[in-house]
């Protein structure tokens, strides 16, 4: 299980600012995580292993991507393009983990 919330966690898509919290409340359609783009927020639920998080946050950057180049792909094209990247670049000695501070204490 992950706890972001005392984690001061942003990253930066396009050109914005967004907070990373997680949450114990329940997403929509039993989602692991969720992009607010409005608010400049990703959700991502605190029952989520340290690598799943990251894999999620990697869905919910691709779905920013997505929504605000109006690509239109289905939802099963954006989950085949997050399972590939991150096994691409994990198995290749990217650490994505530092994306959420996991390397970090506290």
């Amino acid at each position: 299980m992950i706890d972001l919330n005392d984690k001061d966690i942003t990253i930066n898509l396009l050109g914005h600012r967004f907070m990373v919290k997680s949450t114990n409340t329940k997403l929509i359609d039993n989602s692991m995580g969720m992009i607010e783009i409005p608010k400049n927020m990703i959700w991502l639920s605190e029952e989520l292993s340290e690598s799943m998080a990251v894999s999620t946050l990697l869905h919910e950057i691709i779905e920013h991507i997505n929504y605000s180049f109006q690509l239109e792909m289905e939802h099963n094209v954006l989950q085949a393009l997050e399972a590939g990247l991150y096994q691409i670049l994990t198995d290749n000695g990217v650490n994505l983990e530092t994306l959420l501070r996991f390397d970090e204490e506290g």
